[in-house]
């Protein structure tokens, strides 16, 4: 509860810009009552800067995200462009030996070229910000 009260008063002063370092919060509630504030301060005209390593929460709130890998902004740009750089559409399976496999795919028509080739069951869905990090980082989110 203190933790929401020192957010709100920071996110509430008159000021034109507001600095937010996430933390993994106690629950789902917590965190919807917090993207609320987060989301009232932009509609209200103010800058927010949000450090997060929850990708799915930089998607949902952050007209730009920046990636940093090893100390190094690698990418600063809006999640769309970030996401339509590296390739729209995923495509998804499980082959023989049990791997997740992935192909990045630019256009939904070549997903669904690649998608029909494969044995097993297919996932096409589009692409998203994890997406984005693996590939410019080679890394999976912990």
């Amino acid at each position: 509860m203190q933790r929401r009260l020192l957010l709100a008063r920071r996110c509430c002063r008159n000021r034109t810009f507001s600095s937010l370092t996430n933390r993994p919060s106690a629950g789902p509630q917590i965190r919807r009552q917090l993207w609320d504030i987060i989301r009232k301060t932009r509609i209200e005209g103010r800058t927010v800067v949000i450090t997060t390593h929850y990708i799915e929460e930089a998607e949902a709130l952050c007209n730009r995200v920046g990636i940093l890998a090893r100390g190094a902004l690698i990418a600063l740009d809006t999640p769309h462009h970030l996401k339509s750089n590296v390739g729209d559409y995923i495509v998804e399976y499980i082959d023989a030996e049990g791997k997740l496999i992935q192909h990045i795919c630019k256009s939904r028509g070549e997903a669904h070229d690649i998608a029909k080739h494969q044995p097993n069951s297919v996932t096409v869905r589009k692409s998203n910000l994890e997406d984005v990090f693996i590939k410019l980082t080679g890394e999976r989110i912990e």
